[in-house]
């Protein structure tokens, strides 16, 4: 029904959008039922206690369900109320970093910092707009 709408025939259905230590499981929950996995075309996942689960789901992820997206959708550094903004704190420019440098590496597409993002398909260019990443098969470079 969304795909046959002209309205919504490009919208893009994300399932989970939460920490990566639901992964692999959520993901092969959605994407091992034919049902589900036609209305889902891909997981959104947040760097939130990363230091629990090692960066390889999203490796095993990405292997299990490859025409499926991974989408880094959250990430904040200082989010807790004792800790604020902190004006030259490079520590947490040094955390996004590292966590985007890592994704990259794993199969995610990217981290979305203000606008929304195109996706064709799974396997095709992903451009996102006004952020300071994209992905272009594979080949990752500093874009404006």
């Amino acid at each position: 029904m969304l795909k046959g709408n002209d309205v919504t025939k490009n919208l893009k259905v994300m399932g989970l959008d939460d920490n990566r230590l639901f992964l692999p499981g959520w993901a092969d929950k959605i994407f091992n039922d034919v049902e589900a996995a036609q209305y889902v075309d891909g997981i959104g996942v947040h760097w939130y206690l990363n230091f629990l689960t090692p960066p390889s789901v999203l490796a095993t992820t990405h292997k299990r369900h490859p025409t499926k997206f991974i989408l880094a959708t959250e990430a904040c550094t200082g989010s807790a109320v004792v800790h604020g903004p902190i004006l030259g704190d490079w520590y947490r420019g040094e955390e996004y970093a590292a966590d985007i440098i890592t994704v990259m590496i794993h199969n995610i597409i990217v981290l979305i910092k203000c606008k929304g993002l195109r996706v064709r398909d799974a396997t095709d260019t992903y451009t996102i707009q006004r952020s300071i990443l994209s992905q272009a098969n594979q080949a990752f470079h500093i874009s404006g």
